[in-house]
């Protein structure tokens, strides 16, 4: 003689959950889980039973001793369509719940991430570009030095050549007293160690200032490599908002 299974259940003010965990003991619930390999000590607790309720439950759909095969023939017979549906439905409902929960936890370890490393990027950002901010005010005040020892320099050229020009008539012109032209050379050889002294200064200007424009330029490639991790840590946290949002049941 065949069994029939009855899943119809009267419940009073009961909540979801637990109306969900009652609703999931039944026999295509409990093979399901026997294809897993789960033990009927694991069933039992994932119904929430202890294991001699799950053996009544084995006994009352004839599955004592019985192999899946035959678990999956008795249940095909004895279950009408309507509830195989809705036992099948059941499980799938409770395969997306687990789902979307699996998705959740992996959607709030990935914004923890996100957040620390959004965080850490808008904090570089800034420090980059303070020291950028100060790189280039000392790069505006080394290039204004720069162009006050470069007129120095053009107009300590300028006397030179003109001690130069005026070295060169007093020795051609022999009545020019010795006096004159010693104090001349002098005079010279005096400008021409201040105008080495300031070609020096110029070429020392010019090298800090490349090395300025140097530090800037990393400090910008660094701001902009931070930028593009800005941009895709906010695309990945959008990613997986949607795709969240998409498995969510309504």
């Amino acid at each position: 003689m065949s069994k029939t299974y009855d899943d119809t259940l009267t419940t009073y003010k009961m909540d979801e959950d637990e109306r969900r965990r009652r609703m999931a003991v039944n026999p295509l619930n409990y093979i399901e889980m026997k294809e897993k390999g789960w033990s009927d000590a694991k069933i039992a607790e994932q119904w929430g039973m202890h294991p001699p309720d799950v053996s009544k439950k084995k006994d009352s759909w004839d599955f004592i001793g019985r192999s899946l095969d035959e678990m999956k023939k008795i249940a095909k017979k004895n279950m009408s369509k309507a509830q195989r549906n809705k036992a099948q439905s059941h499980s799938m409902q409770d395969q997306i719940k687990e789902e979307v929960q699996e998705k959740e936890a992996e959607k709030d370890v990935q914004n923890s991430k996100l957040e620390k490393v959004l965080e850490e990027v808008n904090g570089e950002i800034k420090r980059l570009n303070q020291i950028k901010g100060d790189l280039e005010e000392k790069l505006k005040t080394k290039s204004l030095k720069l162009e006050q020892i470069s007129k120095e320099y053009e107009a300590l050229e300028n006397k030179y050549r003109d001690l130069e020009e005026q070295f060169d008539v007093l020795q051609e012109q022999s009545s020019s007293p010795k006096q004159t032209v010693l104090l001349v050379e002098k005079q010279l050889n005096e400008e021409k160690q201040a105008h080495q002294i300031t070609q020096l200064k110029v070429e020392h200007l010019q090298r800090e200032k490349q090395v300025h424009l140097n530090q800037i330029e990393i400090l910008t490639n660094n701001n902009e490599r931070f930028q593009r991790q800005y941009r895709e840590a906010q695309k990945t946290h959008e990613a997986l908002a949607a795709y969240t949002q998409l498995v969510m049941p309504s």
